[in-house]
């Protein structure tokens, strides 16, 4: 095995284990930790009975600077032949447990008991904890509730090998500042029984709950939401805070799930942006960037291939006072060459999925010699990669700061400044 590749899951840099080798890819092998002989002083108790065997954290069990120590030498590595220009150290928040405003947990009935959990890495087996570390602790209370009301009622839950019962997910978003709850029930039919009697159990046990949405998903797949739902209480939508800004958020459009290291974000690319020329916000989901980015009477417009989403983003500008903000939906290469050719266009902010961004794209921006770009990435490698194209055709990296998106585990939110 002598200088060869060899990744170890449960390991922490400093261990000195014994590894079991799983499988080779071409000449790479992986493995796992099979026993511990000298614990790593970067290891720390991971405080959860499901870490391990649960999917949602990767690293509770390594203290917080060492966490952040880590990150940076990921992004280090990545970038290592590429110039980075100023480079800011790792920006993170206060709070690295009970961070995320929004998640979804699938359900099961085993043995008459109907369980909640994440999946473990790479199943659809659902691992039970007693409280997620990452998630608000009410979460799990009020999950607890909706199964208990589930159990008296004899509601079935859905199995997704058979096809058969009718509940599928449950889901929370809560707004960090005031507490308000959404709650999110996803069934297989549009018939769910004893509605009215789960909304009183919920309001007078969780004051907090603003809102109980039942989403109707009759497809079978690993797609979570459907495009059909009821509201059984109060409204589709949950005002969230960024930056003494309010955002109307419906229950199934994308939203940061860390506010405090959202605003981080947008404070370190606020004085990178300029005030000539308007802001593509590609990407825009519900309009934050953009919103929170654009100076006095500057332009922007956003595009996304989401309506709800466009939707939202329309109403968030009007709510904040911004009357000079356009918003088109449908797919980002489609749109982009007519916005980039009509409109005097100062700033492109790209935000997209992890895949990145495709040649095409690249292409038409750098076509119209853009004079900034704010690229904010949740997979630095697909950044790099792209990085590399604008570099070719001019585009030098002038600021670059890693953001802890998500503590406890190793994914890492990387944002850009590109100039020409």
């Amino acid at each position: 095995m002598s200088g060869r590749k060899i990744f170890v899951s449960g390991g922490v840099p400093g261990d000195l284990v014994t590894v079991r080798i799983t499988y080779k890819k071409k000449d790479v092998f992986f493995g796992e930790v099979e026993k511990i002989i000298e614990k790593s002083a970067a290891r720390c108790s991971s405080g959860c009975n499901a870490f391990g065997r649960c999917g949602g954290c990767d690293w509770l069990n390594i203290m917080r600077e060492k966490q952040l120590e880590y990150k940076e030498a990921i992004i280090s590595e990545i970038f290592y032949k590429q110039e980075t220009g100023n480079r800011l150290p790792i920006g993170y928040g206060k709070q690295d447990k009970h961070y995320r405003n929004k998640c979804f947990y699938p359900l099961k009935e085993i043995n008459g008991k109907i369980i909640f959990g994440m999946y473990a890495r790479y199943s659809h087996k659902i691992v039970e904890h007693n409280t997620c570390l990452i998630e608000p602790m009410i979460f799990d209370e009020i999950a607890e509730t909706l199964c208990e009301h589930f159990m008296v009622t004899k509601t079935k839950i859905y199995d997704e090998v058979t096809g058969d019962g009718n509940i599928r997910h449950i889901g929370f978003r809560q707004e960090p500042e005031t507490g308000d709850i959404q709650v999110i029930i996803v069934s297989r039919k549009r018939r769910m029984p004893f509605t009215n009697q789960l909304v009183r159990i919920l309001q007078d046990n969780f004051p907090q709950i603003t809102a109980v949405i039942q989403n109707i998903n009759p497809e079978m797949g690993n797609v979570i939401l459907g495009k059909e739902e009821k509201v059984l209480f109060g409204d589709e939508y949950l005002d969230m805070r960024v930056l003494g800004k309010k955002f109307r958020v419906v229950y199934n459009s994308f939203f940061q799930v860390n506010i405090k290291v959202m605003e981080k974000i947008i404070s370190f690319c606020s004085d990178k942006i300029p005030a000539s020329g308007s802001i593509l916000d590609a990407y825009c989901g519900t309009g934050v960037l953009g919103v929170c980015l654009a100076k006095a009477d500057q332009k922007v417009i956003g595009i996304d291939n989401s309506q709800v989403a466009i939707t939202n983003a329309q109403s968030n500008a009007l709510a904040n006072g911004l009357t000079n903000c356009e918003y088109q939906c449908g797919d980002t290469l489609a749109l982009l060459p007519d916005i980039l050719e009509k409109e005097d266009i100062g700033t492109v902010i790209f935000d997209p999925p992890r895949k990145g961004l495709t040649k095409e794209i690249i292409a038409e921006v750098v076509k119209q010699k853009i004079p900034v770009i704010a690229y904010i990435s949740c997979n630095p490698a697909t950044q790099l990669r792209d990085i590399r194209q604008f570099a070719e055709a001019g585009y030098q990296i002038s600021d670059m700061q890693p953001f802890d998106m998500f503590p406890q585990t190793w994914h890492i939110e990387n944002v850009v400044i590109l100039k020409l």
